[in-house]
């Protein structure tokens, strides 16, 4: 694309994990426990190396993004949140209208990660970051208030903007996609997250969320897991069903 910008990516997820205080020691314990993180990502050098280099910027920063994204618009209010002065321009390509001809599948107004670099030239998207406004911030400053209040396990996108949820929100979706047979867990896990598009938006993002949330039903009398040799458990190489019924 020719750009010379310098890029830092926020790789930190803040739709789940504790956001109050939300230092890094905090949510790295979180990912600890409710992950299974042995390396949390919010203890990791590309973390620390994102906040000290958008904290000491002396210029613009640029935000990609989209507000259909549950991931992509908390990193958003946590940016601004750390962030209350520095000079911030957005470019949400929720709004963006793609052009048909050679486009993916999947909308991809639901979430930047997923726009193409072809399609971000084709429509003129590197020239289109506007200033952020003194409402839009007082807004975001409002929102993530209250989610930091809250301070629940999980915030989800809904019709009616973020919310908090429970740590086992998706619990049902999970259960309702074991079967009696054998699937690995990646299948499930795939299966559930298809759920997750809502034609409004994309809801929430983590897939290893939605495994580790797999995994914690083995725990119940009502499923079965195993997996292959001497493998860890992984998507790839788990199988899953409902227990069988004693006749």
């Amino acid at each position: 694309m020719n750009c010379t910008d310098e890029i830092a990516r926020l790789v930190d997820d803040f739709s789940m994990g504790p956001i109050d205080p939300g230092d890094a020691e905090q949510r790295a314990r979180w990912e600890a426990e409710e992950m299974d993180a042995e390396a949390p990502i919010a203890t990791s050098a590309s973390v620390a190396s994102f906040w000290e280099k958008v904290s000491s910027w002396p210029g613009i920063i640029v935000v990609w993004m989209s507000s259909r994204s549950g991931y992509e618009l908390c990193g958003l209010h946590s940016l601004l949140w750390h962030l209350p002065r520095a000079n911030i321009h957005i470019v949400d390509v929720s709004n963006v209208e793609f052009h048909p001809v050679a486009a993916p599948e999947y909308d991809e107004r639901e979430a930047f990660a997923i726009v193409r670099h072809d399609r971000i030239v084709q429509h003129g998207l590197l020239d289109a970051a506007t200033p952020i406004t003194d409402i839009a911030r007082a807004a975001s400053h409002k929102e993530w208030q209250r989610l930091r209040e809250e301070n629940a396990p999980l915030r989800v996108l809904t019709n009616a903007g973020l919310v908090s949820a429970s740590i086992d929100y998706f619990d049902s979706r999970i259960r309702e996609r074991i079967t009696d047979s054998w699937q690995s867990g990646g299948r499930i896990v795939g299966r559930t997250y298809e759920t997750l598009s809502t034609g409004s938006g994309l809801e929430f993002h983590s897939l290893q969320f939605i495994f580790v949330r797999l995994l914690r039903l083995l725990d119940t009398d009502e499923f079965e897991g195993t997996t292959s040799g001497e493998n860890p458990w992984s998507m790839q190489a788990s199988q899953i069903r409902r227990r069988p019924m004693l006749s």
